[in-house]
């Protein structure tokens, strides 16, 4: 019967679902890469161990899996293919008695990085012992080449002589578009330990202009006459910011954007109104850039991009802080089981052998939207549930939502979850009343002067 729903789930999810290639079992041992050829893919059994690559070759890849072992930490590669840098141009050829002196050719532009796959991952069950990273950026752009020299010019004496111009510099190619993720995991094991990550590609250089030529060794006397040299112009540098290639031109539903509750559940502090001082005439997008600019200060991971009300919501993954507000450092930020920074004082240490240690966790929920009541539930959240808020990891603001303008009748207003987890137990249990106010989490993980700065 299982078998039944994922062959009719490979159906409905792949429309071209004739062209499946269907596997028993695929192994990735440790340390390697398997190519994964074609467009559709359904896997009985997966295994990936630790530091294995499944990459992906096509512009749109649809992957049904019914079970999947990951061993340790792997990733799933559909990055973009990047663009070639371009060649310098040929300097200028020198002049002769007979044949002039030549320009510096222009540098060749650099080619534009490929867009990342499109990514429709249906995974039935997971059993993980490490991370999934599932990249799809876009690849990066290709510098441009150098302009070349001009050649150096032969001199007559008693002449009017015009050196050379450098070449031209060779532009920049665009950055590759990020590919887009469609995430359907059923079972509720493993579907955390997922990142998604999905940016523009790095951008390329503009080449540097070439020189002008120089002049070629003469010997002129009284009789003959002083030579009238100009020398000529350095190549052109177009100074234009480096561009961004064509954005996708898949509708926003297939990033299968989540929508987070009108009425929130009950937070451990609010703050209704965050002052962010934005200019005049600000739009949604650039609201989320500036959430994103103070976010990645930070050192936070991209947050979950859902819709709320007739704006949206940022949701930070779940990390572990010290008792104060101020985050874990390292790879222990981001762990779900307790990590206690090693204290100095023997009385600590006592302390630490006869209580149960306790573990400090944050959820923070950027709300932008209408300027209406902000009505949160009685009902209290678990962790769990802050959890599943993040699985759907997108990283782009929704396309009608970026011009969208940002005036007097919206706000910013942020909801932080706090979790305490008591060593040897089960459940996490929300901090009521409140232990710290909404300013000291912002200010204290380093976001509360970026927020509040005046473009």
């Amino acid at each position: 019967m299982f078998r039944k729903i994922f062959l009719f789930a490979a159906i409905i999810f792949c429309p071209g679902w004739s062209l499946l290639v269907a596997q028993n079992v695929l192994r990735v041992p440790a340390g390697e890469t398997h190519n994964l050829k074609g467009e559709y893919h359904a896997i009985d059994t997966l295994y990936l161990g630790a530091g294995a690559t499944l990459a992906l070759d096509q512009p749109t890849v649809r992957l049904l899996i019914e079970v999947a072992y990951l061993e340790g930490d792997a990733t799933i590669d559909g990055r973009g293919e990047p663009g070639v840098d371009g060649k310098d141009g040929q300097r200028g050829r020198d002049g002769t008695a007979e044949t002039p002196a030549t320009n510096g050719e222009k540098g060749e532009s650099g080619g534009s990085g490929g867009r990342g796959t499109n990514l429709d991952l249906y995974v039935s069950f997971a059993s993980v012992a490490g991370q999934l990273t599932i990249d799809l950026s876009g690849g990066s752009a290709g510098s441009g080449g150098n302009g070349g020299d001009g050649g150096d010019a032969y001199v007559f004496c008693g002449q009017y002589i015009r050196g050379t111009s450098g070449g031209d510099a060779g532009a920049a190619g665009s950055s590759g578009v990020p590919g887009n993720l469609r995430l359907i995991v059923t079972s509720e094991l493993g579907r955390d330990s997922i990142v998604h990550q999905k940016r523009y590609g790095w951008l390329g250089e503009e080449g540097e202009a070439g020189q002008p030529g120089g002049f070629l060794p003469y010997n002129c006397n009284k009789d003959d006459g002083q030579p009238d040299l100009v020398y000529g112009q350095p190549g052109e540098v177009s100074g234009s910011f480096p561009s961004i290639g064509p954005e996708s031109n898949l509708p926003d539903d297939h990033l299968n954007f989540g929508t987070f509750p009108e009425n929130p559940p009950a937070a451990s502090d609010r703050l209704a109104n965050l002052p962010m001082g934005l200019p005049r005439g600000a739009t949604f997008g650039d609201v989320y850039r500036r959430i994103m600019s103070a976010l990645e200060y930070g050192r936070y991971r991209p947050p979950s991009v859902q819709r709320w009300r007739d704006g949206f919501a940022l949701i930070t993954q779940l990390e572990q802080i010290y008792p104060d507000g101020r985050p874990l450092d390292g790879r222990e930020r981001w762990s779900q089981s307790i990590k206690v920074a090693h204290s100095p004082s023997i009385l600590s240490y006592l302390k630490s052998l006869i209580f149960a240690r306790r573990g400090y966790f944050r959820v923070m929920v950027f709300l932008v939207g209408k300027r209406d009541g902000l009505l949160t539930t009685s009902r209290p959240v678990s962790r769990e549930e802050a959890l599943a808020w993040f699985k759907t990891s997108v990283g782009e603001l929704p396309s009608d939502l970026q011009s969208k303008s940002f005036g007097p009748d919206h706000r910013v207003s942020v909801l932080v979850y706090e979790f305490v987890k008591r060593e040897n137990y089960e459940e996490a249990y929300i901090t009521e009343p409140v232990r710290l106010p909404v300013t000291d989490h912002l200010e204290r993980s380093y976001l509360l002067e970026r927020l509040r700065k005046s473009e």
